[in-house]
């Protein structure tokens, strides 16, 4: 009787280790947002596949974003926390290489563009979401595609 029990309670144990494991990594975007403060470069996971992020939030770095960067590796972005939710648009000033730009609102992706770097001499590109957002990530071009991520993803 006493074997018994202790084969009912193990088992029990094993269940809720595996529930707990399942529910913990349930979410397609994982992410050790430990890090805080202005520039934090975190890693995080999005349907799989690594993604190292560096956040924004004050102004003067939002309105720097990538600007003047000659590129940026395929497996990083810049997630811009912008506080209230608004409609900001984004623009490609002084940009050298093309963007995806994620608008997220409430977690969700709200919308989703990809925007070409200026040619020499043309006015730089911009945009203006569909949506409401409270941040928003840019991704190199077509990294949005190949990381899953589309209008009602969670993030």
């Amino acid at each position: 009787m006493k074997s018994h029990k202790i084969l009912l309670f193990m088992g029990a144990t094993i269940i809720f280790v595996i529930l707990l494991f399942i529910f913990q990594n349930y979410s397609p975007i994982r992410s050790n947002r430990r890090i805080v403060g202005e520039g934090a470069v975190v890693r995080t996971m999005v349907n799989g596949k690594s993604l190292i992020i560096e956040t924004v939030s004050t102004t003067e770095a939002i309105h720097q974003g990538l600007s003047d960067r000659d590129s940026m590796p395929l497996d990083h972005g810049m997630l811009f926390k912008m506080g209230l939710p608004d409609r900001y648009s984004f623009w490609m000033y002084h940009m050298h290489f093309p963007l995806d730009i994620i608008w997220i609102h409430a977690s969700t992706v709200v919308d989703i563009v990809t925007l070409p770097a200026p040619q020499s001499g043309e006015s730089p590109a911009r945009y203006m979401p569909k949506a409401v957002a409270d941040q928003v990530l840019e991704l190199n071009a077509g990294q949005a595609e190949v990381y899953g991520l589309r209008i009602g993803s969670q993030f």
